[in-house]
């Protein structure tokens, strides 16, 4: 999954993606095994000449060699940008029900939020692909900062939370949040060697799980002290700190792109090969050979599609999560916004404890029990959340969600890893993360139309039932795989 976290407001992620948030979810020498290390190395063979912990860009054929110092600056990078996400996740839904009082409203802002996400995806992998990761970088935090800046002016303007505005923040951050997530899967490939792939994978998951933890506790911070003008000067002013980390790191840049030809990755160079800028034509069928071939590789590939569906799954209902909350926080157990950005600081404490530990469980149970095995967990807790005697029964079935989605995250992770060859990643992730979080606007439309359907607690456990029978099934599907990568 990629996201991450209900951000009230995102994966899945990682996320989610859940963010994938978080994505919506998800290195160094010397640090702790972590998720990723499940079983098996990720990443392609290790370099031979490669300095510890890094290697040369194997994404373009005359790529920069990384450091030690490049890889925790890009950590530091990773850590600004995703806290500013998942603060705005949280923000955002909150701000929009808090406006409107409207359940309806939440649900449609969901829908309208993702719909620029998934219309932008499918060109994420071929445009990081052809241009790279510093200038897809650099493209995002500027719009991003621009557009919390113009947010936070509205809000000055009119005196109060312009829903409309807000709303359509989160329209461009959602498209902007797609390039870099992929742009984010990539740059771990340029700045890390084959045989530390793994701890890599394992530091970021910490970094988006503490960022997860933290965008909360940081957004109701915010909101509590300024309101929404709060929120949105806080993430321009870490937009552009974001912006200043990418500009230093050099590595991440060699002023090249990249094509596919005759399935090997050839340099193209910013200024062609008549001495002129690419032609935009020829940008386009670059594009679509790249978004087409990642398209064959998921088609193509039993294990991958299962991994796909059962992370469409977990998305479907973190959408729900991400929108019903405030809601469900207000009405049912009357707690304000400021408690539930407590509740997922808490539940997000409890998630990085099971990140942490499952490479353990995946060792002693095997990497499919643990990824199956979780994704029933999430459904079971997602079921009783309408439901649930108090507030801090809420917070634990919420924990327990987190918890079954990050461990997903790690499985989803690991297989794609292990199984997209690295010439095609960028464009294979690309359509992995789009199919991922098809299910997002549907979430947001299922909320949305919620009182025509049934009472909110009823239709959560309704879905929940639906997922959990569909996990059982994906489970045995998935079982019979042979030369499964778990």
């Amino acid at each position: 999954m990629n996201r991450r976290l209900p951000p009230a407001g995102g994966s899945g992620d990682d996320g989610a993606e859940r963010g994938a948030a978080a994505g919506g979810h998800r290195a160094g020498d010397g640090g702790p095994h972590g998720p990723a290390e499940a079983g098996q190395d990720e990443g392609p063979n290790p370099a031979p000449a490669a300095a510890p912990g890094v290697r040369k860009n194997e994404d373009s054929t005359a790529g920069p060699t990384s450091t030690p110092a490049a890889v925790y600056r890009y950590l530091l990078l990773r850590t600004v940008g995703t806290l500013a996400t998942e603060t705005l996740q949280f923000a955002v839904p909150v701000l929009v029900y808090q406006s409107t009082g409207n359940l309806a409203w939440s649900g449609l802002a969901l829908a309208l939020e993702w719909l620029p996400r998934l219309v932008s995806l499918p060109l994420a992998g071929p445009l990081v692909d052809y241009f790279g990761v510093h200038r897809v970088y650099i493209v995002s935090d500027v719009v991003r900062g621009t557009a919390a800046v113009c947010v936070a002016l509205t809000i000055a303007l009119a005196g109060s939370t312009v829903v409309g505005a807000v709303v359509l923040f989160a329209l461009v951050a959602g498209a902007c949040f797609q390039q870099t997530f992929v742009a984010n899967e990539k740059a771990v490939r340029v700045l890390v060697s084959g045989s530390a792939v793994p701890r890599a994978q394992s530091w970021l998951g910490a970094v988006d799980q503490t960022t997860l933890l933290a965008g909360p506790a940081v957004g109701a911070g915010l909101l509590t002290l300024g309101g929404g003008m709060a929120v949105f000067i806080a993430a321009s002013a870490l937009y552009a700190i974001s912006l200043a980390l990418v500009l230093l790191e050099h590595h991440l840049s060699d002023g090249t792109g990249t094509v596919a030809r005759g399935g090997r990755e050839t340099v193209v160079h910013e200024e062609g090969a008549a001495g002129g800028r690419p032609r935009w034509a020829a940008v386009l069928r670059t594009i679509r050979r790249r978004l087409a071939a990642g398209a064959r590789r998921v088609r193509g590939d039993p294990v991958l599609r299962d991994v796909v569906l059962i992370a469409m799954v977990v998305n479907l209902m973190l959408g729900m999560v991400i929108s019903c909350a405030p809601a469900l926080v207000t009405h049912v157990y009357h707690r304000s916004g400021s408690q539930l950005g407590l509740a997922y600081t808490c539940a997000g404490a409890a998630s990085l404890l099971v990140l942490l530990g499952t490479p353990w469980l995946a060792r002693r149970h095997g990497l499919l029990t643990v990824g199956v095995g979780s994704t029933a967990l999430a459904c079971l807790a997602f079921a009783g959340l309408g439901a649930a005697p108090g507030f801090l029964a809420f917070g634990a079935l919420l924990a327990l969600f987190l918890c079954g989605d990050s461990a997903l995250t790690v499985f989803v992770r690991t297989v794609r890893a292990r199984v997209v060859p690295p010439h095609e990643y960028g464009s294979t992730v690309g359509v992995i993360v789009l199919l991922n979080f098809l299910p997002m606007p549907l979430a947001g439309a299922l909320v949305a139309a919620s009182r025509w359907i049934l009472p909110l607690p009823a239709l959560l456990a309704a879905v929940g039932g639906c997922c959990l029978a569909a996990t059982i099934l994906l489970g045995r599907r998935m079982a019979r795989h042979r030369g499964a990568p778990w």
